[in-house]
């Protein structure tokens, strides 16, 4: 194996386990420490796409998630 291919595995690697432990760390927390609802408030605060994403409720887990009645929470489904 020539030592440009061995250098490009090894990358490979540390890129797999470094997403390995980002998913083991993320994994580990509660629902409320995993939340972004509160930096969706500040980043998208005029609530783009409103009326777009209402026309596409979300049903998951015998749940209706609906853009129009709590824009963050839907745009959270998505984004984490």
């Amino acid at each position: 194996m020539s030592m440009r291919k061995l250098q490009g595995t090894t990358i490979w690697y540390g890129i797999a386990f470094l997403i390995m432990a980002v998913l083991f760390y993320s994994s580990s927390q509660t629902y409320a420490q995993q939340s972004q609802i509160g930096t969706l408030h500040h980043v998208l605060a005029n609530e783009p796409l409103k009326d777009v994403f209402a026309q596409f409720p979300i049903h998951y887990g015998g749940d209706v998630t609906d853009a129009s009645q709590n824009y963050f929470k839907y745009v959270e489904f998505f984004y984490a």
